[in-house]
């Protein structure tokens, strides 16, 4: 039961994400053309895919254990990134994006890299948000 109520806190970021990565899915689609199965890189879709699976899973477990906060903020939206990120680096393995068009490489790797600055920083906080509570305790 707690665990729900957590995740009730975080529905509307849990939706909003859910909607980027559909979003994701219609922007590849509209700016690429489809590449061929036989095309399809399977240990990037993997890798690429599982690496997106695992940054959302992680997400759903930080949100459905903390409350609303700056560390859970930090945290929710560097896993986020990372997630969509990845996300962005599966789906040209099966959209074919002109090569004079940068905004899919920026995708893939500034939004790992920018959450992975935020999960960084949600890390310091929650150190410190423990040092805090170890003191309490």
């Amino acid at each position: 039961m707690l665990k729900n109520s957590m995740l009730r806190l975080h529905r509307n970021f849990i939706i909003t994400a859910c909607v980027a990565l559909i979003a994701f899915i219609v922007l590849y689609a509209y700016m690429g053309t489809p590449k061929p199965f036989i095309k399809w890189k399977w240990m990037d879709i993997v890798g690429e895919g599982g690496t997106s699976v695992m940054s959302g899973l992680w997400l759903l477990i930080m949100l459905s254990s903390r409350p609303k906060g700056l560390v859970t903020r930090l945290f929710a939206f560097g896993l986020a990134a990372i997630m969509l990120g990845s996300w962005a680096d599966c789906l040209d393995e099966f959209f074919a994006i002109p090569k004079e068009d940068v905004w899919d490489n920026w995708l893939e790797s500034m939004l790992v890299f920018a959450g992975m600055l935020i999960v960084t920083a949600g890390m310091y906080y929650w150190r410190e948000e423990q040092f805090t509570l170890n003191e309490h305790l």
